[in-house]
């Protein structure tokens, strides 16, 4: 009879832990619910919240400001087929850039080309988080040397700097 009982328990206790080992391995599959991914999350229009940059000069840090920015100042457009526009505030009325720029994403990574300042198409890669309502940018300059004029003693004399950017620019909805 002994065997009989530890029997029953030992059935017990293994259809026990195998009835929650199931529970844990259901629980721990992904859902069958859609996700967003970031593209999908990205189309819309998104409200320029703040810039916040960062000077190294030969390395150091120099300088740290944010600047902040109205609603419509500065507004991206996302659009489902991968271009986008730029709408800035031009005194008292909202123009959008001409130039509208496509974009993309490669992992962590959005990718966009766009007019440079003489007209030929840049590629800019921008390390980037997004969520429902907030899309983060990440903007890293490579070292630059900066020169400029400057008078001294009666003379003007050239002086120059390696300079790098780090900026930050938060968009939200």
């Amino acid at each position: 009879m002994k065997s009989n009982i530890n029997f029953s328990i030992r059935t017990y206790w293994f259809k026990a832990a195998i009835t929650f080992l199931t529970c844990i391995l259901f629980l721990s599959l992904p859902s069958c619910e859609e996700k967003n991914i970031p593209a999908e999350i990205l189309i819309g229009t998104w409200f320029m919240e703040s810039a916040h940059s960062i000077e190294f000069t030969y390395g150091e840090k120099t300088d740290d400001r944010i600047e902040t920015y109205d609603p419509y100042q500065c507004t991206i457009l996302f659009q489902k087929d991968g271009t986008g526009k730029e709408y800035r505030e031009e005194g008292y009325s909202y123009l959008f850039s001409e130039d509208a720029f496509s974009w993309g994403i490669n992992e962590n990574t959005l990718e966009f080309a766009i007019k440079d300042e003489n007209g030929q198409m840049a590629n800019l890669s921008v390390p980037f988080t997004v969520s429902e309502n907030v899309l983060t940018l990440q903007v890293n300059s490579d070292e630059n040397l900066v020169c400029w004029e400057e008078s001294m003693d009666g003379g003007m004399y050239l002086r120059c700097k390696t300079v790098r950017y780090k900026t930050s620019f938060i968009l939200s909805r």
